[in-house]
């Protein structure tokens, strides 16, 4: 597919704009209108905020702890299957290059930010097999937390998840500023 100049600045400037809106400023209205009416499965849920913040608390040793437990999904206004949590499995770390850059980029003193990555691996019953998309999980000592999962084999019953949170470091030094 090829773009012309214009098109590439058009987008560009899209992007830009993007870019340069904050996430939270478009979070809640993410959270409250489009998901709980299209791409959340289940009902729309006036707690639906506090599922969605819930996955921020909860650490990849918990849900290794949790390993075997069975979590039950809401699917619908009154209906829930239940999905066994069979593995936690570490995500590959991407190494950022600066390889294709035509210049190389100042260093800084600020360490790059870390990211925690993790896959998590469901099993579900052959009798409810259910489509890619959020749902409402509820499982003991983790409570009630909105994820995101996809199939992990094309006609299995097997689901995944990948989390990425970030690693919070005390020893960051703030940007120098610009003179």
């Amino acid at each position: 597919m090829t773009f012309s100049r214009r098109q590439f600045i058009q987008l560009g400037a899209v992007a830009a704009a993007c870019a340069a809106v904050p996430l939270s400023a478009i979070a809640q209205p993410l959270a409250l209108a489009p998901l709980a009416a299209s791409s959340l499965n289940g009902s729309p849920d006036a707690n639906l905020p506090n599922e969605f913040a819930a996955l921020h608390n909860i650490t990849k040793q918990q849900f290794k702890l949790a390993v075997g437990q069975a979590f039950k999904v809401k699917t619908g206004p009154s209906t829930s299957v239940w999905l066994t949590l069979q593995s936690v499995q570490d995500a590959p770390s991407p190494i950022p290059s600066t390889s294709h850059f035509a210049v190389s980029p100042p260093a800084t003193r600020s360490k790059p930010v870390q990211v925690a990555s993790y896959y998590l691996h469901f099993y579900g019953a052959p009798t409810s097999p259910l489509a890619e998309g959020t749902y409402i999980f509820e499982g003991g000592s983790l409570g009630r937390f909105a994820l995101f999962i996809s199939h992990a084999a094309a006609g299995q019953h097997l689901y995944m998840a990948l989390i990425s949170q970030l690693v919070e470091s005390k020893n960051l030094q703030p940007a120098p500023k610009a003179m």
